[in-house]
């Protein structure tokens, strides 16, 4: 998604019970409350991203920016396949999201609290 004002890709995030998009550039933003944190499941997920030798320009960016890395990292961490742990369901809804904007193939798979 991107920015209305600056046209920049917006990033997810969540503070305390807020959660929503904002522009890394000029801060615009969208936001709105998430759910209790008793209303949400208590699994941890993973989500597995199978390897992309030569992936697209849009692809190693929603990487990057899911990651907090540079393209260089991205496109490294895709050619040898990529796993996202430990991840609540907020997180994980959040990365799915970004994953189906760009068709990508993934597996998810809770994995249940000790």
């Amino acid at each position: 998604m991107n920015c209305k004002k600056c046209n920049t890709e917006m990033m997810a995030f969540t503070e305390g019970s807020t959660c929503g998009v904002k522009c890394p550039n000029c801060g615009y933003n969208i936001v709105t409350s998430c759910l209790a944190n008793n209303e949400l499941p208590e699994e941890n997920y993973t989500i597995m991203v199978g390897t992309i030798d030569e992936p697209q320009v849009s692809v190693l960016k929603m990487i990057a920016n899911i990651c907090r890395c540079n393209y260089l990292e991205a496109k490294k961490k895709l050619k040898s396949g990529l796993e996202f742990k430990g991840l609540t369901a907020y997180e994980a809804q959040m990365i799915l999201q970004q994953l189906r904007s760009e068709d990508m193939h993934y597996t998810i798979k809770p994995v249940h609290s000790e």
